[in-house]
């Protein structure tokens, strides 16, 4: 060992040791994770670990940036345009069975059995709505880098409207949440709810800060970090108490934050069904993911209805029915996202709407008045019956 800070207890040397002989970035971090989570929390390691958790950011930061240059161009067998409502990435490990439910969702009939080698989608139709279900090859290791295509699979989970997370009940749980969280974490992708911080970049003026205490840093360490992802002009505000990890993914410009849900397949294949799904929401919470989890079968229809609930109320979306000649179409209905005017839908019906715009009239089940003549700018709820009526 070449040189063992003070303050550190013996049973620490060895995260010590493996931090210093790490050779990859990713080998740095994970190696400093252990570290810090070694030492003892208390005054006479105060400034030591505030030492290690600056050093922890910038290696994050240092990371996104090799991720970066390393992203290679995704070919046309990857690359899945978006259809219907909203895009579903369902994202698993190997025989978690993706392909299966996709078949079902969507009435495709896509090969089962077999890994799936290239991404595949259908739609799913739900009460009015249709969804794009996208089947993925298997993710194999928290290291993307180490599945065949990996970088590609998560370019398509990164421009998703939701990620489905498929689980299967009879398999390791830890160990398939692991796998998927670190995968899409070293995508740069999050299921984690957005940090209450806000940032701007400035072309002058220094770094200015606000709410610093909600902050885990000071001002110099604040700096210090934000110097790390070359910025030295910026307003940054904290809004409540963060993290130090909060910070790294609030500052990570490449970051997306996604909507997810968690769907717990071959759940008709295990005894105890409540914890399998207890042991899910409790995994989930602990590694501070915000989804939603979702029991499935492919036995079970009633599980079809209950997973299109969840995704049409991730999506925050609405439906509204469209009445034409005093007939209303059950079959589609105009699906748009919350909050959603009369001029939303005509704009998503056809943009010459607008122009010719007369007036439209809003029938709403449980309202007082059944039939009311409203403008443009009237807030439309799920369920409306929307008639709309143009200049000649």
């Amino acid at each position: 060992m070449r040189h063992m800070v003070t303050n550190v207890p013996p049973r620490c040397a060895p995260y010590w040791e493996k931090y210093e002989e790490a050779k990859t970035t990713k080998e740095k971090i994970a190696a400093l994770e252990e570290l810090i989570a070694c030492i003892p929390k208390h005054k006479g390691t105060e400034k030591l670990l505030k030492d290690l958790k600056v050093k922890l950011a910038k290696l994050r930061a240092q990371l996104a940036r090799e991720a970066e240059a390393k992203k290679s161009k995704v070919s046309t067998l990857f690359s899945i345009p978006k259809k219907g409502d909203g895009q579903i990435v369902l994202l698993g490990t190997t025989q978690v069975g993706k392909t299966s439910i996709t078949n079902m969702l969507t009435g495709s009939k896509y090969v089962t059995g077999r890994p799936t080698q290239y991404p595949q989608d259908g739609i799913f139709k739900w009460e009015g709505c249709e969804f794009q279900i996208v089947d993925t090859p298997p993710i194999l290791s928290g290291d993307i880098d180490r599945t065949p295509n990996g970088r590609a699979i998560m370019g398509i989970a990164y421009n998703a409207d939701l990620i489905g997370l498929v689980i299967d009940a009879t398999q390791d749980l830890d160990w398939q949440i692991s796998i998927l969280v670190s995968a899409m974490q070293d995508a740069n992708i999050t299921l984690r709810p957005k940090p209450p911080i806000r940032m701007k970049k400035l072309s002058r003026g220094g770094i200015t800060v606000m709410g610093l205490e909600y902050s885990p840093f000071t001002i110099d360490e604040l700096k210090e970090i934000l110097a790390s992802y070359r910025i030295t002009n910026c307003v940054i505000e904290f809004m409540d108490y963060v993290s130090e990890f909060d910070v790294y993914l609030a500052l990570n410009p490449r970051l997306t934050f996604k909507k997810g849900v968690v769907i717990v397949n071959k759940l008709d294949l295990v005894d105890d069904k409540i914890a399998v799904i207890e042991t899910i929401r409790n995994k989930m919470t602990d590694i501070n993911i915000s989804t939603l989890v979702v029991p499935f079968s492919i036995n079970c229809n009633k599980c079809i209805h209950l997973l299109g609930k969840t995704i049409f109320h991730q999506l925050n979306l609405l439906r509204v029915w469209t009445k034409k000649g005093g007939k209303v179409n059950w079959d589609r209905a105009l699906v748009l996202r919350r909050p959603a005017t009369v001029k939303d839908a005509c704009e998503k019906i056809h943009s010459g709407f607008i122009k010719r715009f007369k007036y439209a009239v809003i029938e709403r089940k449980g309202s007082d008045i059944k039939r009311k003549i409203v403008g443009l700018d009237y807030e439309l709820q799920d369920g409306d019956i929307l008639t709309i009526y143009t200049r000649d």
